[in-house]
């Protein structure tokens, strides 16, 4: 399934999965988490698993409804997911993020300031 906001690039030999929320919020936030849901279904039922991942939150606007979809979202997919790396995740969005990461504390994550850093972490060995 093509969608302009979830995407599989080729960096340096690792592919690196970019889940791109920047600029949503309410109901168009919540219908795109849905869409990556399918998506994520597919690769998993097609056995992808230790993913690396950028989420971009540039601009994003989270509220209590697009926060619980998020829960669910990640509560299904962190099994699969390696590494994640957020960028665009300044002030009370940083909340959100403790809040998620409850739901996404066995993955290595990190926040960056742009989508070149968290690519250069994510392909990193430990």
């Amino acid at each position: 399934m093509m969608y302009d906001r979830f995407k599989k690039i080729d960096y340096k030999g690792k592919e690196i999965i970019i889940i791109d929320y920047s600029h949503l919020s309410g109901q168009k936030h919540i219908e795109a988490i849905a869409k990556i849901r399918e998506i994520m279904t597919d690769m998993i039922k097609s056995g992808a698993h230790d993913l690396l991942t950028i989420v971009d939150a540039n601009n994003s606007y989270v509220n209590n409804e697009v926060l619980d979809e998020l829960k669910k979202f990640s509560t299904y997919v962190n099994p699969y997911i390696k590494k994640l790396a957020y960028i665009g995740i300044k002030g009370i969005k940083k909340i959100v993020i403790r809040i998620l990461s409850v739901f996404t504390s066995k993955i290595d994550q990190k926040l960056f300031d742009s989508i070149d850093e968290a690519k250069e972490w994510l392909i990193k060995d430990k």
